[in-house]
């Protein structure tokens, strides 16, 4: 990451699904997620899609990234984690196992030099 200038600790706000982004509240299932950056990130413009995968099976809903996708068609290895306001994504009481009901589908992503 720092080789494109992005330093970790970076972020910028992302739509977690634009294909459901109206959605209120948010609902994710355990598996593949891409996501669409609505601000630049270093070089990285707004537009850049980053793919990933979600998991729910504790207290938050956990988005993992490892890839970016430029508008032009750039692919590049990246390593992030979504975040939302409070610092993590805590699920809603009640959500099923499998799945993760949380307040909307906005959230950061933010630079991590490994996965813990």
């Amino acid at each position: 990451m720092q080789r494109l200038g992005i330093d970790v600790a970076d972020s910028a706000f992302i739509i977690i699904d634009p294909n459901r982004d109206e959605e209120l509240p948010f609902t994710l299932y355990d598996g593949p997620i891409e996501s669409v950056m609505t601000q630049e990130l270093g070089p990285l413009p707004a537009g850049t899609r980053i793919l990933g995968r979600v998991w729910t099976g504790g207290l938050d809903v956990v988005i993992r990234y490892h890839e970016a996708r430029s508008p032009r068609g750039a692919i590049i290895p990246f390593c992030g984690v979504a975040r939302d306001a409070y610092g993590g994504m805590t699920k809603r009481p009640g959500s099923p196992p499998g799945i993760g009901t949380i307040p909307d589908g906005r959230a950061a992503v933010w630079v991590v030099d490994a996965f813990r």
